[in-house]
């Protein structure tokens, strides 16, 4: 079939291909009957009767009754391409169907690469299938929870930036507080998608609340990113949200910890990660205001 199609495509038909008897079948006795515009390749397969979804040896679909049908393997597909199988142990066979017997094999998504349409594009074919045996791990499609952990994997969180008041770099004092918060542009949140076997996952990650290490063995919680403080909010006020006030001088290490909470969702399912973190510091120089006395 496939040197027809190289054959036809060289004089310049336009295809338009319809697969009877099997969606990814990929031999068997057929035809070739060409128009003005396009070529159909019609496949039939001896023993299956049209209409029937095609298995490999020792292999039911969930549509059938348990019985195995005499067919090239689905590797052998249209555009040889091999199919993927994700195991469905939640599937219910129809009623009247064969049960298997327990132990003796399982219930597997198999997902196969379909015709082409006639513009050209490829689809992809699904079915339920009974395996007796184990397809090869190569084959196996990823779980939606293992496609999660990939997404997961492919995040990449922004690193926080400090900003503060004193401005970083510029000496603090003791006693005057220090507003403290993460640059609204590195809190906002990422996402990641990973695909597989005709499965997509997204995993995303929302910045949750903020760790402040100041250095002087004070540690706080912020829930949030900070308030950035405006030249409006006055000479020496309080942070409303995240703030602190040096008791000595000297030079300190400031640290915050974005943590994330991570959530992931597709292929009809959903669920959380353990939080992610990000991390950074700058270097903190608090200074002793001096008194003048006068007489």
């Amino acid at each position: 079939m496939l040197s027809a199609i190289r054959t036809l495509a060289a004089i310049g038909c336009a295809f338009a291909v319809v697969l009877t008897g099997s969606s990814w079948a990929s031999a068997g006795d057929g035809g070739v009957n060409c128009g003005s515009a396009s070529c159909t390749v019609t496949v039939t397969v001896p023993g299956s009767p049209a209409g029937s979804i095609l298995a490999p040896p020792g292999m039911s679909t969930g549509s059938g009754a348990g019985q195995a049908d005499p067919s090239p393997s689905p590797s052998g597909s249209f555009f040889s391409t091999p199919c993927t199988y994700r195991p469905d142990p939640e599937y219910q066979p129809p009623a009247g169907a064969d049960p298997h017997p327990a132990g003796s094999g399982g219930w597997y998504l198999m997902t196969c690469p379909d015709a082409l349409k006639p513009t050209g594009v490829a689809n992809t074919f699904s079915t339920v299938v009974w395996l007796s045996t184990p397809p090869p791990a190569s084959a196996v499609a990823p779980s939606p929870a293992q496609l999660a952990a990939q997404a997961r994997s492919l995040l990449r969180l922004t690193t926080p930036v400090i900003g503060s008041s004193p401005k970083p770099g510029s000496p603090d004092l003791v006693g005057v507080n220090v507003w403290a918060w993460v640059a609204p542009s590195a809190w906002s949140a990422q996402s990641a998608t990973a695909s597989a076997g005709g499965l997509s996952v997204t995993a995303t990650a929302t910045p949750s609340y903020s760790t402040w290490d100041f250095g002087d063995g004070t540690v706080i919680t912020c829930l949030g990113p900070g308030t950035v403080y405006q030249p409006s909010d006055g000479e020496n006020p309080v942070s409303p949200t995240c703030g602190h006030d040096y008791r000595q001088a000297g030079s300190f290490t400031e640290t915050v910890t974005v943590h994330w909470s991570v959530t992931w969702a597709g292929a009809g399912q959903s669920g959380a990660f353990n939080d992610m973190t990000t991390t950074a510091n700058a270097p903190v120089t608090v200074e002793q205001s001096q008194a003048v006395v006068t007489r």
